[in-house]
Parts: structure tokens; sequence; C-alpha cells
């Protein structure tokens, strides 16, 4: 003997499955691109600001450097300078 076997299904239901990506390769390198510009305008950015710390902290003691050597210079001269 042989066997014979017949399958059948109520219904031909087909379900066919497609993926659509959320993000495009180029949308993705826009985001990217976005987030990098974003965060190298920030370096940037702190970057300058230290810098302008750094420089007005040095003026700043520049002149009370040379402020406290004016009063120290008149302190010294002054006492060998005659009174009148």
């Amino acid at each position: 003997g042989s066997l014979k076997l017949t399958v059948r299904a109520k219904g031909t239901g087909v379900s066919i499955l497609s993926h659509r990506p959320v993000y495009g390769m180029w949308e993705i390198f826009s985001h990217v691109g976005g987030l990098v510009g974003c965060w190298l305008g920030i370096s940037v950015w702190t970057a300058f600001n230290f810098f302008e710390d750094l420089y007005k902290s040095t003026v700043k003691l520049a002149f009370k450097m040379r402020n406290r050597s004016k009063r120290l210079a008149k302190t010294l001269i002054s006492p060998m300078l005659p009174q009148v």
C-alpha cells in the first residue's frame, strides 16, 4: 500500500509582510550631522568662553600687580624726598 493525504484549507489567506524603515539613509545622515554640529558648536562656544575668562583674569591680575608695584614704589621713594 500507498497512503494518500489531502490537506485543504478553508481560505487562501496570504499575508504579505513588508518593512518600511522610519528613517532612510539620508534622514539618518542628516540627523547625525545635526547632532554633531550642535555638539561641535557647544564645544567651540565653551572653549571661547574659557579663553575669554582666562584672558580677563590675566589682565585683571596684571593691573593688580602694576598698581601694587606703583604703590610700593611711592612708599619707598617718598621718605627720601625732602619734606616741605
